[in-house]
């Protein structure tokens, strides 16, 4: 019995605003954990890359995470740390959104196998959804539900 089904015996009524936090949850948990966790040459590319196309100053956001640790501030081989995709996110729903789209279009740049991974995680974390998002991923793009509707019409 999954957790939609609970919710309905027990009358538990879902918001939207809720199961986008969710979503970003599962993604801060699947993808962005996977990503982090990774190849640090490649992560410091890819990072660079997110900053780049999300309009941030790399070293600004690098500094912004590291000025925190009283390690940077008495040692003297202290080298500061690239932050996580999420403290790039900030656990917001579109920029998190944003972040996954640049993260699909930086792997297809590379060839790279990771794609399925992308595509995998976000799969899952709409499946587990408890209520719509009213939204759609295809081919390395966020579509809005609406969005799907229109073309219809077309």
């Amino acid at each position: 019995m999954g957790l939609k089904k609970f919710n309905q015996l027990w009358r538990i009524d879902e918001n939207i605003n809720d199961e986008k936090s969710r979503f970003v949850n599962r993604i801060n948990g699947s993808l962005f954990s996977q990503i982090d966790r990774g190849d640090r040459e490649g992560y410091t590319d890819l990072f660079d890359s997110l900053c780049y196309w999300l309009g941030k100053n790399t070293r600004d956001v690098i500094l912004g995470y590291n000025v925190r640790d009283p390690r940077r501030q008495f040692d003297p081989f202290y080298n500061d740390k690239i932050p996580p995709l999420r403290h790039l996110s900030g656990d917001d729903f579109e920029t998190t959104l944003k972040i996954i789209v640049l993260i699909h279009a930086y792997f297809k740049s590379k060839t790279s196998q990771k794609i399925k991974i992308v595509d995998a995680s976000v799969n899952a974390a709409l499946s587990n959804s408890l209520v719509d998002i009213g939204i759609r991923w295809t081919d390395g793009m966020f579509y809005p539900l609406v969005w799907k509707n229109l073309t219809k019409l077309s």
